[in-house]
């Protein structure tokens, strides 16, 4: 029996209103997503300007729409794999080959481990910055002036709407995130070329949530990782997400019992957004010159360095430093915060304690870059001719790989399951 007209049409402008309620809701408890102050601080400053998508990450669906983001994840899903054209397929590989000419020839490194520290919304303008004559990251400064670290505070972000996971994805795959939707819809349905299989060695991803938390137990598989640990898996059994002391501590646990070489990723997640309290006491901030957001953000910020340097001292005390290359990079920058109109570029560590190449790129650079980076570093030529859509980081002859072309590109790999035809 088909359904009434009528109640299609009623049915449909009770979504519509449900939605718009919730929308204004999210706006109303928000002032920084009220439209006027939106429009003039966020959407041409940091969408029409930088980006080519028009939503942030935080709250995305609200931002653009609910009904519509909910209609592009269904369009997609039923559409299904796109068929990629002979000139897609070409265009595919020349930006890949690209990529490769990029990398050098006889650079590579000797460490047998590699491990990858995923910092929650870590801001460069952090680095060096002092509260009350006392320095924000005092130990990530020590690495910054270390001259045998490379530091990159000039970072940009290539995440879309999926925020967090988008960070994952473009430095576990090479990719750009796709514009319209939460790369997950497709990612997890499709071959990736995941960093793992790509550096032969085990591997592991420790997360502070719960595994369904963006589907992290089917991406990881995705990605080719061997193992991942998440909340369950620390003792004692904890209620709340795991902080960031709690997650460098099931690092520990897991580096003692696994076999070299290994690859391991760590995500942190206590500088997550909202920043409503200073959870750092040895840190207090009480400056009526900032807002008390920022105060609460670079307080935690300082709570995080601490436990990157006991997770390091760990790793010098256990001799695993000296096998090592060590990368430390942020997500993505805070959302829908601009903390006074700071610069949103993300910082990027590489440590090795054999020494690094001279004279590495120190300009701006994307987080698409760190993939092809790390490949050129350890030697690692991967299966076929893929590597990744960034540019390495190794010779001071970078030149920004990021175009229209480099998305679509991304678009076609990811929606046509490229890597399926390997």
């Amino acid at each position: 029996e088909k359904i009434p007209i009528r109640t299609l049409i009623i049915s449909l402008i009770t979504l519509i209103l449900v939605d718009l309620r919730i929308h204004v809701s999210i706006c109303m408890s928000n002032p920084q997503l009220r439209y006027i102050s939106y429009m003039t601080h966020r959407i041409y400053s940091n969408h029409f300007v930088n980006h080519l998508y028009y939503s942030n990450p935080k709250l995305a669906h609200f931002l653009r729409g609910e009904i519509r983001s909910i209609c592009a994840e269904i369009l997609n899903t039923v559409q299904g794999n796109i068929e990629l054209t002979d000139k897609q397929l070409s265009d595919i590989k020349i930006l890949s080959l690209e990529s490769k000419q990029t990398m050098s020839d006889s650079v590579k490194v000797s460490s047998t481990n590699v491990i990858f520290i995923l910092v929650e919304s870590y801001m460069s303008f952090t680095s060096d910055l002092k509260i009350g004559g006392k320095e924000v990251t005092p130990f990530l400064n020590t690495l910054k002036r270390d001259t045998s670290v490379y530091y990159n505070g000039k970072m940009r972000e290539n995440v879309t709407i999926g925020g967090s996971f988008d960070g994952q994805f473009i430095y576990m795959t090479g990719l750009l995130p796709l514009r319209s939707i939460i790369p997950l819809t497709k990612a997890r349905h499709v071959t990736l070329p995941g960093l793992p299989k790509y550096l032969g060695r085990e591997s592991r991803m420790i997360i502070p949530t719960v595994t369904s938390i963006w589907e992290q137990d089917e991406i990881c598989r995705q990605y080719g990782f061997d193992h991942l640990y998440a909340r369950n898996d620390y003792v004692p059994k904890v209620e709340e997400n795991l902080t960031d002391e709690q997650v460098f501590q099931l690092a520990i646990q897991k580096d003692k019992e696994s076999t070299q070489p290994f690859f391991s990723i760590i995500l942190t997640m206590s500088m997550h957004q909202p920043y409503e309290t200073q959870i750092d006491s040895t840190f207090p901030i009480k400056d009526p010159s900032i807002t008390d957001e920022l105060a609460n953000y670079l307080n935690v910020c300082h709570y995080t360095d601490q436990q990157i340097e006991k997770y390091f001292n760990y790793l010098v005390e256990s001799g695993l430093y000296d096998n090592s290359l060590i990368v430390i990079a942020a997500d993505h920058p805070v959302d829908n915060t601009d903390f006074g109109g700071v610069i949103n570029d993300i910082p990027l560590y590489i440590v090795n304690s054999g020494g690094l190449p001279k004279n590495m790129w120190q300009g701006e650079c994307n987080q698409v870059d760190v993939y092809t980076t790390l490949l050129d570093l350890l030697g690692c030529k991967s299966d076929g001719d893929w590597y990744g859509l960034g540019h390495s980081l190794v010779l001071p002859t970078y030149d920004n790989p990021v175009s229209s072309k480099t998305w679509d590109v991304s678009e076609w790999i990811i929606m046509g399951d490229y890597f399926s035809r390997k």
